[in-house]
């Protein structure tokens, strides 16, 4: 599902103790989780992975009743890819998949980021303003010749390129991150 189409009410859903299991993750991700709506904690979620529906356990009946009464307030046609249950409205489970969707994807991302700023470092990779996504030069040889890798970034840096490591996260996804 695409879920880039932010509804702020849907910021009120928060996962603590997320897990996923990437192996056993098929058509839908596998995971386990704790939900916490509006600051208190409802339940724990869990699915298998397998294409089938996320279930909720809520510590409560009331817990389960003010789920149900928050995702009936919000309308499907406010979140992208999921007007197909604009006739039959959000269950609680839906806006767990949605928080899931999310939050699996910025955790990819901060890993895929932190990945390519140690092997930015590691190789002293340096780009340009004129340099299109994902273009870049490295120092990869100099440095394995032995070069420090701040005589590199200085060098670098007098010929008017960046220093990729030192770049900003939203800098660095902008260039490496699909």
């Amino acid at each position: 599902m695409n879920t880039t189409q932010n509804n702020p009410a849907l910021n009120r859903i928060v996962l603590k103790s997320f897990k996923t299991v990437r192996w056993m993750s098929e058509e839908t991700i596998c995971f386990t989780a704790t939900v916490v709506l509006d600051g208190k904690v409802i339940g724990t979620a869990t699915n298998e992975g397998h294409g089938g529906n996320t279930d909720v356990h809520y510590i409560s009946d009331i817990a389960k009743q003010d789920a149900e009464a928050f995702a009936k307030s919000i309308s499907p046609l406010s979140v992208a890819g999921w007007e197909f249950l604009a006739d039959q409205g959000f269950t609680f489970d839906n806006l767990v998949d949605i928080a899931v969707e999310r939050k699996d994807a910025a955790d990819h991302a901060k890993k895929s980021l932190a990945s390519i700023r140690r092997r930015a470092a590691k190789e002293c990779w340096i780009i340009n303003a004129d340099m299109k996504k994902g273009e870049f030069k490295s120092f990869k040889k100099a440095i394995a010749k032995g070069a420090p890798f701040a005589a590199c970034a200085s060098k670098a840096i007098s010929m008017g390129y960046t220093v990729v490591s030192d770049l900003s996260d939203d800098a660095l996804a902008a260039h490496f991150v699909a």
